[in-house]
């Protein structure tokens, strides 16, 4: 037996191995069910506007990432890490199942939402948990796991979108579903692997080796993925016209209602259920008052949020901004080779898989010297800020001003790929410096009865990040601000500061983000 600071590599690799291909089939069947729901939406038997799949999509998205917020809650009070996975991998899984029939299209992705919210701060933060504090090997490890989702980001359109393409959208959406139960049945199978990773404190105390969960925490499993099925299932079921008065209030604002509108009143909500939530606690369920030093690392994640939200909102041009570019601005062909835009969509998932394999051996190396993950996020916001100016740029040389804009379509001239290429290179590696670091440096800042809550106050940056990405240049240009130059002028003097500000954060940090060295 072994206790947990002294596990050998080998039961480090399995437990990374179990929560690595995990998170793939759990990437897998979100992104195949994204690639699928847009054209779904569209076609004749359920007749949405190409706006309005927009806009579902665009809420879908937005509450994948605030779900962890509320979900996280419950995950960090009542169950253990392990519990809130198996939650949300059911929970996930009866919702891509339930998309396969027309009339719950909205109950799969309601109950895809509500697992999300269990499963995905817990996933992340395991990763964490199977390595001792300070350990060298953290970091990398999160790279390696972040290849894992792109590895899934990258194989699901291609088989969701095949089986669409030959037998219809309802296997497509099946597919999605049976790439999250071959998830849950690899966690289930390799669970004991984990050792103590994934269990509360107290859970923790005299336990080594491979454990497995006992069978109070199934019934406690079983209760809160039935009960969330019902509860979520049934109001998206019952009272729909209720849900959507509140997230759309046209009876307040009038049938024409601003983007900005929008937005300020669905955060505004959003910031409501959460307060309510979290006050509406037992207070006997409540865990120790946060300490002195638990605040200062709080500011920390804050900052590590911040900078996770402009990477965001480069990003996301993916399926915006660069998607239009693609497809009416960039030249066909490569080398004499046809591509179709839709494969510029594949290039931002395999740079990461590059980037990131390279990039766990290169921050293993130089994390052992004393470099930690806040001394990451500066040049991560450069990196993001040279996406902007490569997007300017991309822009001036097709001599087009923006792609939003539907009278530009058939308006000037196709340019190299290369353009794209490069522009997805340089998100990549943002991606690699700040989500993955930020990823790690979230789960050994924030205190340990609240780790699944600060993951999901890191994935909210991601919301609102990826909400506005679709909006922000309409909104600077509302201001009389050219969009790419502003947010590139942003992004670099934010760059500036984090550089100059990391020794400080690092003080905040009060220990929590320095390595051991290797043996």
């Amino acid at each position: 037996m072994h206790s947990h600071s002294h596990q050998s590599t080998g039961e480090h690799r399995a437990g990374m191995t179990t929560l690595f291909m995990t998170e793939m089939w759990e990437r897998f069947s979100f992104y195949g069910m994204k690639a699928l729901l847009v054209p779904f939406l569209m076609t004749a038997a359920i007749g949405y506007s190409e706006s309005a799949a927009k806009e579902i999509l665009g809420g879908y998205v937005l509450w994948v990432y605030l779900a962890p917020l509320f979900a996280a809650v419950i995950a960090d009070r009542f169950m253990n890490m392990r519990q809130s996975i198996y939650v949300g991998a059911i929970v996930m899984a009866v919702g891509h199942f339930a998309m396969a029939f027309d009339g719950l299209i909205f109950v799969g992705m309601a109950l895809i939402v509500a697992g999300n919210g269990f499963f995905k701060p817990c996933a992340t933060n395991m990763v964490g948990d199977l390595y001792p504090e300070k350990h060298p090997w953290r970091t990398s490890a999160y790279s390696v796991f972040y290849f894992g989702i792109n590895l899934g980001a990258t194989l699901s359109p291609f088989v969701c979108g095949l089986l669409r393409d030959h037998y219809g959208f309802h296997y497509g959406f099946a597919a999605a579903g049976i790439g999250m139960l071959v998830g849950l049945l690899t966690f289930a199978a390799f669970e004991p692997k984990l050792g103590i990773a994934g269990l509360r404190p107290e859970e923790k105390r005299g336990e080594s080796g491979e454990i497995r969960m006992a069978a109070g925490g199934w019934r406690k499993v079983a209760l809160a993925s039935a009960g969330t099925v019902v509860l979520v299932g049934g109001a998206i079921l019952l009272i729909p016209d209720l849900l959507n008065a509140v997230w759309t209030p046209t009876w307040l604002f009038g049938e024409t209602i601003s983007d900005t509108v929008k937005f300020l009143v669905r955060m505004a909500l959003v910031a409501v259920l959460l307060w309510v939530y979290v006050k509406a606690a037992p207070k006997e369920a409540n865990p120790r008052p946060l300490t002195e030093v638990d605040r200062d690392r709080i500011k920390v994640i804050m900052a590590v949020s911040f900078a996770m939200f402009f990477l965001v909102i480069a990003l996301e041009q993916s399926g915006g901004s660069l998607n239009l570019f693609a497809k009416n601005f960039t030249s066909e062909t490569l080398f004499g080779v046809r591509i179709p835009y839709e494969f510029y969509q594949a290039v931002n998932p395999i740079w990461v898989m590059t980037l990131a394999l390279s990039g766990a051996w290169f921050w293993g190396k130089v994390e052992s010297k004393g470099v930690t993950d806040l001394h990451k996020l500066g040049p991560g916001l450069i990196l993001v800020a040279v996406v902007f100016l490569l997007i300017q740029g991309a822009q001036s040389a097709a001599g087009i001003s923006g792609v939003h804009d539907p009278a530009a379509a058939g308006v000037g001239t196709r340019v190299s790929p290369v353009w794209l290429i490069a522009i997805y290179f340089f998100i990549a590696a943002a991606e690699v410096c700040i989500s993955v670091t930020g990823l790690s440096a979230v789960n050994k800042l924030a205190p340990a009865h609240m780790k699944a809550f600060f993951t999901a106050v890191f994935f909210m940056s991601i919301a609102v990040g990826g909400y506005l990405a679709g909006t922000i240049d309409g909104i600077l240009k509302e201001l009389n601000l050219p969009p790419w130059w502003t947010l590139a002028a942003v992004c670099i003097a934010l760059g500036l500061v984090y550089m100059a500000t990391a020794g400080r954060m690092i003080k905040l940090a009060h220990g929590a983000l320095d390595t051991a060295k290797r043996q």
